[in-house]
């Protein structure tokens, strides 16, 4: 398979006071005038660094659809318990609602949470686990999405990003590990989520909240 390679836009940034730079010795500069030199930007070092940043970010990013596809599992099998059989209302709701664009991640996290917390009975510290873990996978997988990466001097590999206001990441190593850790606790939690509704999600449980809602036929 070829493997794509399109122009990326290279950010990289320095700080430096100017009390440091005076205390510099003297470069003779083109043109043979005196001057400092100042630390040099964007060497292989730099350049890889943010070559792993967006690897990570694709990681996110792909991880993410991964996540997102759990929630809908969880959604389309609250609503239609029948897992093995196929229906033309199952298949339309599927294709036509919940994996269109207009049926968002984030809503998915609203309704799956909803489930979580009404119907599976999963309430305090656990559910407050839950629900940062989901808000977070969110969060990032925009970030890294829409975001800027750059290579800062002082801090190395940076993230801007927009979420409520203008925010700064630094993709530091303890940082990707957190992350790293969330993604596959909420990957696990989500298969546990989804094995412990199967056994409270009989078509029978469906058929009874019908007729409680009278819509029993004589």
């Amino acid at each position: 398979m070829h493997e794509i390679k399109l122009p990326k836009y290279n950010v990289f940034t320095t700080g430096f006071c100017l009390d440091d730079i005076r205390n510099l010795p003297l470069v003779t500069m083109p043109g043979g005038n005196k001057g400092y030199r100042l630390p040099q930007m964007g060497g292989d070092e730099q350049s890889k660094d943010l070559s792993i940043a967006r690897k990570n970010g694709t990681e996110v990013i792909n991880s993410s659809l991964r996540i997102e596809k759990r929630l809908s599992v969880i959604i389309s099998s609250y609503l239609f318990p029948n897992t093995h059989q196929v229906s033309s209302q199952r298949f339309f709701f599927i294709h036509e609602i919940l994996e269109t664009d207009k049926f968002s991640m984030h809503f998915k996290k609203e309704i799956v949470l909803k489930i979580i917390k009404d119907f599976i009975q999963v309430h305090g510290s656990e559910f407050s686990r839950i629900e940062k873990g989901l808000a977070q996978i969110i969060r990032y997988r925009n970030a890294f999405a829409h975001g800027e990466l750059s290579y800062d001097a002082t801090q190395g590999v940076v993230l801007k990003y927009y979420s409520g206001s203008n925010k700064t990441e630094v993709l530091s190593d303890d940082f990707l590990q957190g992350l790293e850790a969330t993604f596959k606790d909420m990957d696990q939690t989500l298969d546990i989520m989804y094995n412990k509704m199967l056994p409270k999600i009989k078509p029978s449980s469906i058929t009874s909240g019908e007729e409680d809602s009278g819509t029993k036929s004589e």
